[in-house]
């Protein structure tokens, strides 16, 4: 992998840029995963990139940025799944196992899906309020995913059915549509720090 780092740390206007450019993968030569093959590992993140900025107003007050952003993880998503049931009435395809049949995934390789990229940008504002001891008092105010950006940390599959059968057994084949899940949006806070 690679990374780089730009930063300036002098003047009322500080901050840094910092790139990473990097490949993770995994392999078993055992065959215990993935057929022994080489696979993408979970966090194999190609690029992520930091920008941090900082504006000192003045004594007291200063403004403060940050924008992160890298690859989407991986996951392994299966492409089809196979249903061996009875067709019975009012059943669902979602079910995990169906009343006398089962459910047979079909993965092509492991870590085969990349989740979508992450990104989010946090602002802030600190007061800094000095004491008669030498001690000092920060207040800050920010904000945490300033353009409410939903990251998905997990997908999971709905799967549709594309074949259908009315004899008493039915063997269908379903694909799956992946579905993401992101928590924390935007999300204001305040906190007050003491330093001595």
């Amino acid at each position: 992998g690679l990374e780089l780092l730009m930063q300036k740390s002098t003047g009322k206007i500080s901050g840094w840029i910092s790139y990473g450019l990097s490949w993770t993968d995994r392999q078993f030569p055992g065959g215990e995963i993935n057929d022994g093959k080489r696979f993408w590992a979970k966090y194999d993140n190609r690029h992520k990139i930091n920008i941090v900025g900082m504006w000192r107003i003045k004594k007291n007050l200063e403004l403060n940025a940050a924008w992160t952003y890298h690859s989407g993880n991986r996951m392994s998503v299966g492409l089809e799944r196979y249903e061996t049931a009875p067709v019975m009435p009012g059943y669902s395809p979602n079910n995990i196992f169906a009343p006398g049949g089962g459910v047979i995934s079909y993965f092509n390789e492991r870590n085969n899906y990349k989740m979508p990229d992450y990104h989010r940008l946090d602002i802030g504002i600190n007061f800094y309020r000095p004491k008669d001891n030498g001690r000092m008092g920060i207040w800050n105010v920010s904000v945490y995913n300033v353009y409410c950006r939903l990251n998905p940390i997990i997908a999971y599959p709905n799967y549709q059915y594309y074949g259908y059968s009315v004899h008493d057994e039915a063997t269908t084949s379903v694909k799956p549509t992946l579905t993401g899940f992101g928590v924390l949006p935007i999300l204001p806070s305040i906190s007050y720090t003491y330093k001595f």
